[in-house]
């Protein structure tokens, strides 16, 4: 459940801002919807003015970071009722060259200390 946004290293610039819209209409009235970045909430959007039963926000994520990340939307009704969206998952495409461990060549195990000339 959830989508895979994949993108290969030519494309990260474009990536970014991340944008994200969210419309949410509950059963009952809503008192907060909130936005989750690798189960952390990132941004609180509170009803304050009367009973409403939908909400709608938009943000802009400006940070750039090239880490696996995913998102989704948890909203808390004045009832006590929540929802949850299905996750967006961002996957940056990595080229092996680019990770910072490598693993080591054929016949050593890694953990044999390297001579220094």
């Amino acid at each position: 459940m959830g989508s895979v946004l994949e993108a290969p290293p030519e494309e990260w610039p474009q990536v970014f801002p991340i944008q994200i819209g969210c419309g949410v209409i509950g059963t009952a009235n809503l008192a907060r919807v909130e936005l989750i970045e690798n189960n952390r909430v990132i941004y609180t959007h509170l009803r304050w003015r009367g009973p409403a039963s939908q909400m709608a926000f938009q943000l802009k994520l400006e940070t750039v970071t090239y880490y696996p990340r995913y998102y989704y939307v948890r909203v808390t009704q004045t009832d006590g009722q929540l929802a949850w969206s299905s996750p967006v998952f961002i996957d940056y495409r990595v080229p092996p060259d680019m990770y910072y461990w490598q693993p080591a060549p054929a016949g050593r195990s890694g953990r044999e200390k390297r001579r220094s000339k």
